[in-house]
């Protein structure tokens, strides 16, 4: 807490330590948003596994959130805590609404950070879904390094009833991978994974980033050739954006690159960088082109168009904003229902 006090002066309260045993906290109270919130049979929620993160990607806020206050910042919970909430939420959709079955994201850096944690977890995920009569899908993140072998845990992914995971492949160029985010992988790491992961039935979906400080087309071009390699069943595409207190902000503001510096509703669809060798229109055409790019040839070319039009729409805000609002709407879901039946 910060307190003004009437003389105008602030007591600023010490932070308490990072909260060590994560089991402590109650589970979040669900049912009381239910009013608002519509859950089909294809509700995906959402369950956080862990705080903190090992890395120290120069985009992200953890290496200034972990100098906050004292304790350890990585911590995970108990995979029988984890799996006592999913039983609720199984339990409160059959109680509400009679539903059963559904997706679970399992939110974590990555189940590769431990591994014993990780199979003790997707032993216990099994065991529940063989006392449910209908079984939960699951998805997660995995951070790719050089040298782990996913073979153990995806075969222990798949019998928990995995349906995908995301993987971070953000550049695909080695110079910016290296020098500019701090993560140290090749390609051909992200590939096999790709490919070990598709033989265990799992689908796959990569993060991508575009100019990024320093970047030029060339560079971006060999994210577009990873991408087209392992054909992703989706990826989540964005503009890079800096965000102020991340170590690449400091390095943007070090270079001048920042042209705009607040942030409004085209973050992340829009570049706020100048620079010269990438400009911000050929970083837009290839944000908004991406899915042509990746996927030509081998999905049909209609609907890569109808993506690169979708895309158009989101770097204009108001036009986004309205379609968001007509495609959410009630009726166009029940039309949609109908549809499907």
């Amino acid at each position: 807490l910060w307190i003004k006090q009437a003389d105008g002066s602030i007591e600023k309260n010490r932070s308490r330590p990072f909260v060590a045993c994560l089991d402590d906290l109650p589970f979040p109270d669900r049912a009381m948003w239910r009013e608002w919130v519509s859950e089909g049979a294809d509700y995906r929620y959402s369950i956080l596994l862990a705080r903190g993160c090992p890395f120290n990607c120069t985009y992200c806020s953890n290496h200034a959130l972990r100098k906050l206050t004292d304790g350890h910042y990585v911590r995970f919970r108990t995979p029988a805590n984890i799996i006592a909430e999913i039983r609720e939420i199984a339990a409160l959709r059959q109680t509400q609404d009679g539903a059963q079955g559904g997706e679970i994201y399992l939110e974590v850096e990555t189940f590769g950070a431990d591994p014993a944690w990780a199979r003790e977890l997707f032993a216990g995920l099994k065991q529940l879904n063989e006392e449910l009569p209908t079984p939960l899908t699951y998805g997660a993140n995995i951070r790719v390094t050089p040298g782990f072998d996913f073979t153990e845990l995806f075969t222990a992914a798949r019998a928990a009833n995995f349906r995908f995971i995301n993987i971070g492949l953000e550049s695909g160029s080695d110079r910016v991978r290296r020098e500019i985010l701090k993560r140290y992988y090749a390609n051909d790491d992200i590939i096999k994974t790709v490919k070990l992961a598709r033989q265990f039935g799992l689908q796959v979906a990569l993060f991508n980033m575009l100019g990024l400080p320093t970047e030029t087309p060339a560079e971006f071009e060999e994210t577009i050739k990873v991408n087209r390699e392992c054909q992703p069943d989706w990826h989540m595409t964005s503009i890079f954006y800096p965000y102020p207190g991340t170590d690449l902000y400091t390095l943007c503001r070090e270079k001048n690159l920042i042209a705009v510096e607040s942030a409004d509703t085209t973050e992340r669809v829009k570049s706020t960088l100048d620079m010269p060798q990438f400009s911000k229109k050929q970083i837009e055409k290839y944000f908004i082109w991406f899915d042509w790019y990746v996927y030509r040839g081998y999905k049909p070319w209609y609907k890569l168009l109808i993506r690169v039009a979708l895309n158009k729409l989101r770097t204009k805000p108001r036009l986004h904003y309205a379609f968001r609002k007509i495609t959410s709407s009630d009726w166009l879901r029940k039309i949609k229902n109908k549809l499907k039946s």
